[in-house]
C-alpha cells in the first residue's frame, strides 16, 4: 500500500535516531504551551494599549466626545481616571491568569510570581528587573511573544491537520478490512458453491 509505505517512511524521517545508552530529556508541548501563547496577545494588547499615541488619542480624542461628556462626565481628570482604572483591572485579571499558569513551571521562581507581583504592584520594589524602557520591550519581549503565538499557532493548525490526516487514515484501514473480509467471505462461498457443484 502506497500510503501505509509513505507513512511508515515518513514516521523513520521525523524519529532521531536514539542510543541506548544515552538518556534524552525533551520537552513536552502541551496544552500548557496553547495557554501561555493565549495570555501573550492579551500582553502585547495591553502594552499596546498604554504606548504614548494610544494615550494621546484617549486624552485629545475619546474622551473629548459629546456623548462621553453627556453620558459619564465632563471632567477630563475624572475620565482619564476612569480609563487607567480599566487598564488596572485588566492587568489584573492578566495577573491572576499568568499567577495560575507559573505555578505548573518547573523554575520555583516563576512559581512564585503572585507575591513577587504583589510586591512590585503594591510597592514599586523591582529586584527582576520587570521594569524596562520601550526600546528593550519593543525589541526583546514583544516581539519574542509575538514568534511564540505565531510558531504555536502554526502548531495548533499542523496538529489539526494531522488529526484529519489521522482520522481519514483510521477510516481507509478500516475500510481495507471491510473489503478483505468480504474478499474472504465470498473465496469461502465460491470454493462452497464450488465443491456443492462439483458434487
Amino acid at each position: 500500500m502506497p500510503l501505509e509505505k509513505w507513512l511508515i517512511k515518513f514516521k523513520k524521517t521525523i524519529s532521531p535516531p536514539t542510543k541506548p545508552s544515552v538518556v534524552i530529556k525533551r520537552s513536552k508541548i502541551g496544552v500548557f504551551a496553547f495557554k501561555v501563547a493565549g495570555i501573550m496577545p492579551k500582553l502585547t494588547h495591553i502594552w499596546r494599549f498604554v504606548s504614548d499615541e494610544n494615550i494621546d488619542h484617549l486624552r485629545n480624542q475619546s474622551i473629548c466626545l459629546e456623548g462621553v461628556s453627556k453620558v459619564v462626565s465632563n471632567k477630563d481628570g475624572l475620565l482619564m481616571g476612569l480609563a487607567c482604572g480599566e487598564i488596572i483591572e485588566n492587568l489584573k485579571v492578566l495577573a491572576v491568569t499568568v499567577s495560575r499558569v507559573s505555578k505548573r513551571c518547573e523554575d520555583s521562581s516563576l512559581r512564585s510570581f503572585e507575591p513577587v507581583f504583589g510586591v512590585f504592584a503594591n510597592t514599586g520594589h523591582n529586584p527582576y528587573g520587570w521594569v524596562l524602557n520601550i526600546k528593550d520591550m519593543e525589541a526583546k519581549n514583544i516581539k519574542k511573544m509575538e514568534r511564540y503565538v505565531a510558531a504555536t499557532d502554526m502548531l495548533y493548525k499542523a496538529m489539526d491537520e494531522l488529526t484529519v490526516i489521522e482520522n481519514s487514515l483510521k477510516k481507509s484501514l478500516h475500510q481495507q478490512v471491510v473489503n478483505t473480509t468480504k474478499q474472504q467471505k465470498l473465496l469461502v462461498l465460491d470454493f462452497w458453491t464450488f465443491r456443492v457443484k462439483s458434487t
